[in-house]
This record gives C-alpha cells, structure tokens and sequence, in this order.
C-alpha cells in the first residue's frame, strides 16, 4: 500500500486562564490504529493482501458551558462519547492500491467515503450523552459544550464542528479559519443587512451547540480539506481567539519549532492579554519525514509554560466508560 512520506507532530494545553477558578475546557490528540496481524493462515500471500490500513490522527477541542460543575461534566461526556463513536463509525480500510504512475497523491477511490458520516453520527451521539446526562442528574441548568473534532487520514483532512471553538489552516504565510462561529451574531450577519457591533452579546449566544444549543437537534458543520507538507492546524476554544488576533497567530504558528511549543506561546500570549477565560489549542505540524523535532507525535505532554506569573495546567483526557461520569446560561459564552 503506498504510504506518504509524512510526519505529523501534534500536541494539545489547556489552562484554566487568570480569572476562572475552573476549567470547563477538554482536549484529545490521538492515534486511531486497526491493525491486523497474520499469527498463522493456510491462504498464501495473506499478509501482503491484510496489510493495516492507513493511520489516523483524531484532534479534538471542547469548550463546556453550564456554569458550576456542569460545564466540565458536559464536555467530558461529549468527548468520551465522540470517541466511543469514532471507534465504531469510522470506516478503516482504504483502497490497497498505489497511486498511479507519475501521481504524488492517492487516487480519490483510496479516500474514506464514510468518515462524514461518522463524524456526523459522533457529534449526534455527543449531543445526545450530553442531553442525557443532564436529565439524569437533574441539575436546574442545562448543560452544553462546544466540540470541534480533525480527523486526518493524509492526505485528508476531514473536520466536524458544532459551537464557537475553531479550526484554523496555517499555509503559505496565510491563516485560514476552517470553521464557522456558530453564535446568533453570526448568523444575523448571513440572513440580515444588519450591522453587528464586535461588543455585541449576541458574539456570545450560540445558536448549535451539543446539549445545549439554540435548536432542538445538533447540526454539525463537516466538511474535507487536502492537507500539504508544511501545513499547521489548529484547533482552539475561544479563550485564545478572545485574546489573540488571527495575524498574531499565525505568526506564532510559523515561528514556532513544534507543536507543544505553539500551544505553550499561544496560550501564554492569551494570559498575558488577560486570560479572561479557559484556554485551549492543539496543534499538528504537517513534516517531511526527515524532519528533527524535538518531540514524538503526536503527544499529549507538552512542556511547563516558562513564565513568572503563570502556570500551565496540562490535562490529558482520560477516556472512561460514559456511566463512570461525575456528576451561567449555556448558550452564553
């Protein structure tokens, strides 16, 4: 099976931010891996033919909305149910055959057909756990949560999307924003001439979100990109993008020498601006194979920020069967 010479380094922070006393925010960098190992067969040439399917990198931002403990409840319940789908959903097999002579990518018959769907049918599951955790708790407000899911099977880039988290594309000098914000203020200005103030609370109200969102049913955004060497994505809750311009980071992405390490200036530059609220990013680096970095993707250890006043709090998701759950307005950012 022909295989890209491509590295991807991923990496994902959170920190709570400088006025939170409690991070709502969840993030995931993960491999998804099937692989099917020949131990013994009477067929011959079975392993040639089984060869495990073509990697890939699941990268995943949620940003929950409740107040209190709900909102971390409702984010992590949507993440673990977004993977538990993802798991089941997403088709594994692509095509077994090479490009065509002269071609530098794969043919579209080796691409997946099925991920829309999966990742659709993820982000449905998601609203639903999400609905019934509320009601099984019994808490007096809803709960909610922001999800932006990448999934990359190179040289595809396939990103599903519910709330005001975002997806960016970091390519030739130029950031591209993936997503769009799904907030009242946003689709006042697609179906009316009315003008809306950047300090308008309507910024702040989410029409889609997962549990919580201003219709009865979730409706993800989905939609595939091709990934080039040299591209960076990054996926981020809007703590960063409240603090940092899209100019600033793209810089940042560009000057950096690693995932871990953009995540670290990305968020340390939204705490230095005030760090109103939770701060998360992930970010991949799209590398030639030959490319030295200084750390293994992906990876979810990033280093300790490296300032005076702040502290970054690294947190893992720690995937955990949905019954094992602990126990503002939701749709106000």
């Amino acid at each position: 099976m022909w295989q890209p010479e491509i590295s991807l380094d991923a990496a994902g922070l959170t920190h709570v931010g400088r006025e939170r006393s409690r991070n709502e925010d969840q993030f995931l960098v993960a491999r998804l891996e099937r692989n099917l190992r020949v131990m013994s067969t009477s067929v011959r040439d079975v392993a040639p033919m089984m060869s495990p399917p073509r990697d890939g990198t699941l990268l995943l931002v949620a940003d929950g909305m409740g107040g209190g403990a709900d909102g971390d409840v409702a984010s992590s319940v949507a993440v673990r149910s977004v993977i538990q789908t993802v798991i089941t959903a997403l088709p594994w097999s692509g095509s077994l055959e090479g490009p065509p002579s002269g071609a530098s990518i794969p043919t579209p018959q080796s691409t997946l057909p099925g991920v829309r769907r999966g990742l659709t049918s993820a982000l449905v599951e998601g609203d639903v756990a999400v609905r019934r955790e509320a009601a099984r708790t019994g808490t007096d407000k809803p709960m909610g949560t922001t999800l932006t899911v990448a999934y990359i099977q190179w040289p595809y880039l396939y990103v599903a999307h519910v709330g005001d988290s975002r997806a960016y594309l970091w390519r030739g000098k130029e950031l591209l924003q993936l997503t769009t914000d799904h907030t009242l203020a946003e689709k006042l200005k697609e179906r009316t001439d009315i003008t809306i103030d950047d300090s308008s609370p309507w910024h702040h109200v989410l029409w889609n979100a997962l549990g919580a969102g201003e219709t009865s049913a979730v409706e993800p955004e989905v939609h595939r990109h091709q990934l080039e060497e040299g591209d960076v994505l990054m996926l981020c809750s809007d703590g960063l993008t409240k603090h940092v311009e899209d100019r600033v980071i793209g810089l940042t992405l560009d000057a950096s020498t690693a995932a871990g390490d953009a995540c670290e200036r990305l968020v340390n530059l939204a705490n230095v601006d005030g760090g109103t609220d939770n701060i998360t990013v992930v970010a991949c680096y799209c590398l030639p194979l030959d490319f030295s970095i200084d750390s293994d993707a992906p990876t979810l250890a990033v280093p300790a920020v490296d300032t005076k006043a702040i502290t970054a709090i690294r947190q893992p998701a720690v995937i955990e069967p949905i019954g094992h759950d602990e126990d503002d307005d939701p749709t106000r950012r």
